[in-house]
């Protein structure tokens, strides 16, 4: 059985990232409907009906993708509580994946870009030769 993983940030731990913060707090049905457009859904409607379920539903989706621990339940209390430290550790930990993603595409346009990629198997090595 594999292990349920923790945020990567703290709830609480809103100033380490000053300009999220400020977004956060100032305007969390912005960074709300930022959040949400990760999922597909669209930013304008998200961000128009911030007091409408959508927080701990977007909460919940990403708890699922990292396979985050918590339930709805913790979600729900989470935006009862605390919706703009939600919203901003929500928007951090979509951060990280993105920057991951960013980092994998790099890679792959680095190797794309080599004239030959030397690959070595078990029975015979293979060189690629780009034309």
């Amino acid at each position: 059985m594999m292990m349920k993983s923790s945020w990567r940030y703290p709830i609480c731990d809103c100033f380490s990232d000053p300009r999220l913060c400020i977004l956060s707090f100032l305007c969390p049905c912005v960074q709300l409907g930022r959040n949400a457009t990760y999922f597909g859904e669209p930013c304008f409607v998200v961000a128009s009906c911030f007091c409408l379920p959508y927080g701990p539903i977007i909460r919940h989706k990403l708890r699922s993708l990292r396979d985050i621990r918590g339930t709805m339940s913790t979600d729900i209390l989470s935006y009862m509580f605390l919706p703009c430290c939600a919203v901003l550790q929500e928007a951090r930990e979509i951060s990280i994946i993105r920057n991951g993603q960013a980092h994998k595409r790099k890679a792959a346009k680095s190797l794309i870009n080599k004239k030959s990629i030397h690959i070595d198997t078990p029975s015979e090595p293979l060189t690629i030769e780009r034309t």
